[in-house]
């Protein structure tokens, strides 16, 4: 039987080396919407004048959200593989787009909640 992850386009080359193991390159790695994030929810607790234990929760949560976005992002991604590179480039993209979105509203909706109290 054919290793499945040998057969993918060349367009998702980048996510497989050529033993057939998973690799994500640096651009894809997810540091910018952790870096992003976690800039976000510091201005978010910076404009709300949280404490400084909030603004920990805050920033932790972030980088939760980062890290499990990310991973499903990647999880989507390596499901779709089989795509033609024109439908791949737009799922890619929005998956990415659509990964954030939810982290952004689950800080700033937090960041509301911990201002009031």
């Amino acid at each position: 039987m054919q290793n499945p992850l040998t057969s993918l386009t060349t367009f998702t080359a980048s996510l497989f080396d050529q033993a057939g193991r998973f690799t994500v390159i640096d651009t894809c790695s997810g540091v910018n919407s952790l870096k992003a994030l976690l800039a976000l929810a510091l201005i978010l607790a910076f404009i709300n004048r949280n404490k400084p234990s909030r603004v920990f929760i805050l920033a932790f949560t972030a980088g939760a959200l980062a890290i499990i976005f990310n991973q499903l992002r990647v999880a989507a991604l390596i499901l779709l593989g089989d795509l033609p590179a024109d439908s791949w480039q737009i799922a890619h993209t929005l998956l990415g787009f659509l990964s954030v979105l939810p982290s952004i509203y689950i800080l700033i909706h937090l960041s509301k909640r911990m201002s009031t109290k």
